[in-house]
């Protein structure tokens, strides 16, 4: 399943470049972590479910 699409708006809703997500993302997967790491890099203290109701919401 190619999830590009949907980590590429998250990347958008954080403000960073897509790239710079995928690096991440793919490094924090490399490593054996838990995906949603990812996030914590670029906002710690984030909350996946939380924000997922705010781009519901939108």
């Amino acid at each position: 399943m190619d999830e590009t699409r949907e980590y590429g708006t998250w990347a958008d809703w954080l403000g960073v470049p897509r790239h710079t997500f995928a690096a991440v993302f793919g490094a924090v997967v490399a490593q054996g972590r838990d995906y949603r790491d990812t996030f914590q890099v670029f906002r710690p203290g984030f909350d996946l479910s939380e924000e997922r109701e705010r781009r519901c919401g939108e």
